[in-house]
């Protein structure tokens, strides 16, 4: 199965790598500041399990 994720806020970046654990994940966010971020592996999610 495959999975969207549009948006990258606290929502959108949690349910990308809940899903991501199990299927393969696209996502989508417009803020360039957020990708690449989350290029240098920057989460700007405050949770250890992830």
């Amino acid at each position: 199965m495959n999975i969207a994720v549009i948006g990258l806020g606290h929502v959108g970046l949690a349910y990308a790598l809940l899903f991501a654990s199990k299927y393969k994940v696209v996502a989508y966010d417009i803020d360039s500041v957020k990708i690449n971020n989350l290029k240098k592996a920057f989460f700007h999610l405050k949770m250890k399990s992830l």
